[in-house]
This record gives C-alpha cells, sequence and structure tokens, in this order.
C-alpha cells in the first residue's frame, strides 16, 4: 500500500507518524466497539471487552521486528489509545480536507479502485480479510487513502512520454524479486533444540515439530515465516533462503533470543513484470504523487485543517493528552513568529 509523508510537527504529537495510510496499518472508525461480552476466557476467566479496551487505552509497550528479524519489546511515545485517536482524527480531517477540496471519492470512486487493486493484486481482499478486515472496513480505508492521493494530485497531470521515460530509467523497478515459502522453528534453549532434531531426525514434519516447539507467535497455527521476498528478510535468514534449495533444512540460527531454523517449502527465481496498461497506469499515479508532495504541503492543509476545526475530545482519559498537545503547538507557533521577527 501507498506510504507517503514525513512527520512534520513531532513534538506537538499530532503527525508523529506522518500521514501514512496504509490498509490495515491505521485504525478503521468502525473497529473496536465496546458493548460488553468477552473476547476470550482464561481457565473459565472472561476477559472483558470493556477491559481490553480499556487496557489498549493505556498499553506502555509494544512488540516490534528489529532489523535482525527478532520480536522485541519498544516503549511507546504516546498511549496506544491516544495514538489511535490522532489516526482517526486524522482520517477525518483527510476526508473533509478532500470535500473542501471538491476531490471526495465518491461510492462508485471506490468500487471502481477495488477492481483496479484486484486486477494489481488477485488477492488484494482475501489477504486483508485473512487480516480480519471486512469488506466494509477495507472501503473505508481506501476511501481515505484516495482522498489522500486525490488532494496531492489535483490539476497534476502526467504525460505517457514521463510514464515510459520512468519506465525506461527504472528497469530494476519492473522485476519480480526472488521469493522463498519458508517454514521455521524458533527456540529458546539448548534442551528445546535438541527435541526439535530428535523428532526431525525421527521423521516428523517440519511443521509438526514447529507447531508443537516454536515459540514464535501463533506457531500453533501458523508455521511459515512472515517474510517470502529473499531481498527483504534480514541479512541472516536472507542467507539461508538464498543457500537451501526446495525441501531443504537449515542449520541452526543464533539469534539475540533464542536459535532459530529453517525449511524451504517453494522458491521462485526472479522474472520481469509484465508493463501492460494497468502497470502504466499504477506508475502514472505514483509519479502524481511524488509530484503533488514535492508541490503541496499536506501536513500544513491538514494542520491548518485541525485548527480551524470544532474537536471536542469527551473521553476523560484523552482529553489531558490533548490539551497538552495542544499547549505545545501554541509553544512553537509563538516561537516561530518570534524568530521570524
Amino acid at each position: 500500500m501507498s506510504k507517503f509523508g514525513q512527520a512534520k510537527f513531532g513534538a506537538v504529537g499530532i503527525f508523529v507518524a506522518g500521514l501514512t495510510v496504509g490498509i490495515g496499518v491505521i485504525g478503521l472508525g468502525g473497529c473496536g466497539k465496546g458493548g460488553g461480552g468477552a473476547v476470550a476466557s482464561i481457565n473459565g476467566e472472561a476477559i472483558s471487552t470493556d477491559e481490553w479496551h480499556r487496557y489498549m487505552e493505556f498499553k506502555p509497550q509494544v512488540n516490534v521486528i528489529d532489523n535482525s528479524g527478532n520480536q522485541v519489546a519498544a516503549r511507546v511515545a504516546e498511549t496506544m489509545g491516544f495514538q489511535a485517536f490522532q489516526d482517526l482524527m486524522r482520517n477525518k480531517l483527510m476526508l473533509q480536507l478532500a470535500k473542501d477540496e471538491g476531490v471526495a471519492p465518491t461510492d462508485k470512486d471506490i468500487e471502481d479502485e477495488i477492481k483496479f487493486r484486484n486486477k494489481m493484486d488477485g488477492n488484494f481482499i482475501p489477504n486483508l480479510n485473512s487480516q480480519g478486515l471486512k469488506l466494509e472496513e477495507i472501503k473505508d480505508q481506501l476511501r481515505i487513502e484516495l482522498a489522500r492521493e486525490r488532494i496531492l494530485t489535483k490539476g497534476i497531470e502526467v504525460k505517457d512520454i514521463a510514464v515510459n521515460r520512468f519506465i525506461e530509467k527504472n528497469p530494476a523497478a519492473f522485476i519480480k524479486p526472488p521469493t522463498a515459502d519458508m517454514q521455521w522453528i524458533l527456540v529458546k534453549t539448548e534442551e528445546a533444540k535438541a527435541l526439535v532434531d530428535r523428532d526431525l531426525k525421527g521423521g516428523q514434519s517440519f511443521s509438526k515439530v514447529s507447531s508443537q516447539y516454536s515459540q514464535h507467535p501463533g506457531a500453533k497455527t501458523n508455521t511459515r515465516f512472515s517474510q517470502n521476498v529473499i531481498t527483504s528478510m534480514p541479512g541472516p535468514v536472507r542467507a539461508i533462503a538464498e543457500k537451501l534449495n526446495e525441501a531443504q533444512t537449515s542449520d541452526w540460527l543464533k539469534l539475540s533470543d533464542g536459535f532459530a531454523k529453517f525449511y524451504v517449502e517453494k522458491k521462485t527465481a526472479p522474472e520481469k513484470v509484465a508493463i501492460d496498461d494497468l502497470m502504466k497506469e499504477s506508475i502514472r499515479r505514483r509519479l502524481a504523487v511524488e509530484r503533488g508532495m514535492i508541490a503541496i504541503d499536506l501536513d500544513t492543509r491538514l494542520l491548518n485543517k485541525m485548527k480551524e476545526s470544532k474537536i471536542e475530545v469527551k473521553l476523560e482519559t484523552l482529553e489531558g493528552r490533548w490539551k497538552t498537545a495542544l499547549e505545545r503547538l501554541e509553544e512553537i507557533e509563538e516561537n516561530r513568529s518570534t524568530n521570524k521577527n
């Protein structure tokens, strides 16, 4: 998905993450509502929906993947609840700004965009469904993404000659990278390594052994390594993927938090991507957005839209943080005004 924009008002906390709009990345307006019930039961004791959402408002840290592919804990810059509020507010402002500019996407535009994405990637909808997103939620996020694109590209025309020039100057961009579909096992101790080796040598399938012993998240139901584009893998894992053939198993790879072993199911070699009309249209849109990012300061437009908007924060846990953010913004603008004078 498209990822545009850079953080501009980080001290305010409002545009900390820039203006990235990606399906499945930024929260959706209709998701995560309360209303009772339970999200799970642990030995008969329920985790209520209200308890779950309340905890997420203050969750102090998240798990992230470092450059080596290891999962590590990181403290959040703001609470998860306030970050979610910022994302949703930004989404609302984006749609309102698009309406102000006369470029708000219609329902037909959304349907056409889904058709376009499906032609580019036949698994577009299924992949998002597998992440738990419903069709209406996908449409909501596409509306935000299209609104952003149209604000940036309003009045910009990219001619065929520019598209063809881009294709000529960027041949590597039209090579489908090599892939390796791999299963993996992550264990923490030497004892666990020995059990894995014993069962693999005993003839048990890699997937069965992984689901039994592996300690990576979701291993019980999904033993596949999350990344299959070889050139995007962390260095040590990439070396393994490049070296092994299909149906081969790696030696143990030492990680900062344990040991990993990989099994290659399928590999594909690099191949040229067909440059058809669909691909050219995708390039045209990309070039238009890039030109728009140079010509238009969208961060500032959204900030100005925010300042002129009537924003009422009604949740007590967000009210104080929002007030602090506005005070910081006023300080920044006062300092800028003083420096200019």
